[in-house]
């Protein structure tokens, strides 16, 4: 599974809007996941004992076809743009560093479909360049300690992607996989130890958990035909959210992505548990990112009508609970949300 390529971003049409409740903002979403009444957008009035709740970055699939940052407050509120609108680039990957103050990306320059990685401060200004690679880069993850990011990428096309560790300070990079499968989208371990990610080296789409110097590779969750992927680790370190077709006995055929639902497990891979309940042929729950204080999960929910045009939300789950809301008057097609790890 490469993430953004199995799933395309339609423009907003009279039948989309007819569908879906409309463009200019993102409408509640449908019955999938938050029933016939939608998901409420109250999360102010649901939270408002809980201390702050920090931001939550994600992409946009702009009405170019480009893609562009935004970070947001969970409840909708303080919408701030990373890039121009009119920027040619893509702007893809957002990961927050441990005091929230700056975010990696990846990006392509100008028009061009090479990537590389970036740090901006979180106004997306105060830009650099973190290595001039002439391999792909996806998916940077900051470590905890700051000085250290994961990201997955390709140095060989016999290999295709591998899970490397880049120094901040000196940019030395070190390969932790070396696989001939898809080793992709790397999670820090809270102390920095270990790194989760997923991999189809063998049937499906399996989560592994490896030492933070490529050592004691251990299988998480997976090993038969089901698809688990996009790990991200509790801020406590006790338990990793992923995403999983796990639930379905057999993968239908003719579908139009896979029907991912939100799972937890604990950090030695047990105790696994489902959270949302919405995913059909034409729905999915996909990329938990955990709230800096873990009682909730904010999730991309994907929908598309019959005539293929999609459009997504950011969910979030209250895991107490089981509530969902959704963030509010958000640009169409939102993907990838990350939670910043500070209030």
């Amino acid at each position: 599974m490469l993430p953004f390529n199995r799933i395309a971003i339609a423009l907003c049409t009279f039948a989309a809007a007819a569908l879906l409740g409309g463009c200019g903002t993102n409408p509640i979403a449908g019955p999938a996941f938050c029933g016939d009444g939608g998901c409420s957008d109250d999360l102010q009035g649901a939270f408002s004992s809980l201390p702050g709740l920090g931001r939550i970055a994600f992409v946009e699939g702009a009405v170019s076809g480009r893609f562009h940052l935004y970070h947001v407050r969970p409840d909708g509120k303080d919408l701030v743009a990373l890039n121009d609108a009119h920027d040619p680039a893509n702007y893809l990957w957002p990961s927050w560093s441990p005091e929230g103050g700056r975010i990696a990306y990846v990006t392509s320059l100008g028009s061009s479909a090479v990537y590389r990685l970036y740090l901006m401060n979180s106004e997306g200004k105060g830009r650099r360049k973190v290595i001039d690679y002439a391999g792909a880069i996806r998916a940077p993850a900051w470590s905890p300690g700051g000085d250290r990011m994961a990201y997955q990428g390709v140095d060989s096309a016999a290999n295709g992607w591998d899970i490397f560790v880049i120094s901040l300070d000196d940019t030395t990079r070190t390969n932790l996989t070396r696989s001939p499968g898809e080793d992709q989208l790397p999670s820090w371990s809270p102390d920095g130890s270990r790194i989760a990610f997923q991999s189809d080296r063998h049937d499906g789409t399996d989560i592994y958990l490896i030492d933070a110097d490529g050592s004691n590779r251990v299988l998480l969750v997976g090993g038969d035909d089901s698809r688990n992927s996009a790990p991200s680790w509790s801020p406590a370190g006790d338990r990793i959210a992923f995403q999983s077709t796990r639930h379905l006995e057999t993968v239908p055929e003719g579908v139009y992505f896979d029907q991912y639902e939100i799972y937890t497990m604990d950090a030695v891979g047990g105790d696994l548990r489902r959270h949302t309940f919405g995913s059909s042929q034409f729905t999915a729950a996909a990329y938990p990112s955990w709230s800096p204080d873990g009682r909730m999960i904010a999730f991309e929910a994907l929908e598309v009508d019959p005539s293929f045009l999609t459009q997504s939300h950011i969910l979030i789950l209250d895991l107490e609970s089981g509530a969902l809301f959704q963030v509010p008057d958000l640009p169409p097609s939102v993907r990838f949300p990350r939670w910043s790890p500070v209030p």
